[in-house]
């Protein structure tokens, strides 16, 4: 994630790294990238949403997120 980051020029307090599982909490957190709960994915038991920096219900809520900064 970083190497791609970093080819883009892009921060990673600047990007969102959108998952559904542990594992991708995971990797978003030692990346120091803002981690996306997409709620609707498969993993929707494995993440504690309180530290999470966003919930997503749908892709809507997703492009939502995305549009409004």
């Amino acid at each position: 994630m970083l190497t791609v980051l970093a080819e883009l020029n892009c921060q990673p307090a600047h990007a969102l790294m959108v998952g559904d599982s542990r594992s991708d909490f995971d990797l978003a957190r030692d990346a120091e990238v803002p981690f996306g709960f997409a709620r609707y994915g498969y993993g929707r038991h494995e993440v504690d949403e309180h530290v999470c920096d966003v919930v997503l219900e749908s892709m809507s809520d997703l492009f939502d997120w995305v549009t409004s900064r």
